[in-house]
């Protein structure tokens, strides 16, 4: 028997990168994976990856992990498909780079929403879920551009969405959980180890 067989699995961003490689793992592992992302056609090719190999993936519609309502909805099918949720991976939204003398306000605004909200509106929406689980919580974060100054990373075009809003999200949680295992992707994480939740309501 595979370590998570008949897990239900959701999982943030899965379109690419970190996300979509803990999707494929998740689901050789024997999960229920339940993906989704902004960009619905490359996690609909994710869900292809892993149908191909044998895997169970759903991938509702377009995902806005900074959104409460699309938050909502992709939680509602995924009890609706699978009957629970057992575990929650819970990545970041998109993050908009630029110039600091150059960016829009808008852009520095949205980003305390990508690296925060969309986690908090994750775990929340599947709070009650879990508890009647007793289900995990995976947060992950990139160590990718630790250490390096602000005004030099913004201008590159690479996809370093920094350690600190994920490890601040996980802290916070950390009141309302018996354990608390932020991750980030040059640290190695590990499927299926995370916050366990108690009964009291997350991040209030």
């Amino acid at each position: 028997m595979k370590r998570l067989e008949g897990r239900v699995a959701l999982i943030s961003g899965t379109a690419r990168g970190q996300c979509r490689a803990a999707a494929l793992r998740f689901a050789a592992e024997g999960a229920l994976a339940v993906g989704g992302d902004l960009l619905h056609e490359e996690a609909l090719e994710t869900q292809r990856l892993i149908a191909r190999e044998g895997g169970t993936i759903l991938t509702p519609g377009r995902l806005d992990v900074t959104d409460a309502e699309s938050v909502r909805s992709w939680m509602a099918e995924a009890v609706d498909a699978f009957g629970g949720i057992d575990i929650v991976h819970a990545d970041a939204g998109t993050v908009r780079f630029g110039a600091i003398d150059g960016r829009p306000y808008g852009d520095c605004a949205a980003a305390p929403r990508a690296g925060l909200d969309s986690v908090r509106l994750t775990v929340r929406a599947a709070w009650p879920h879990l508890i009647a689980s007793h289900g995990r919580i995976l947060t992950v974060g990139s160590t990718a551009d630790r250490g390096t100054p602000w005004p030099s990373r913004a201008p590159r075009p690479r996809r370093c969405r920094g350690a600190v809003p994920y490890r601040g999200a996980s802290f916070e949680a950390c009141g309302s959980m018996a354990t608390c295992r932020p991750t980030a992707s040059g640290d190695g994480a590990t499927a299926g180890r995370g916050a366990a939740p108690s009964g009291r309501s997350p991040c209030k």
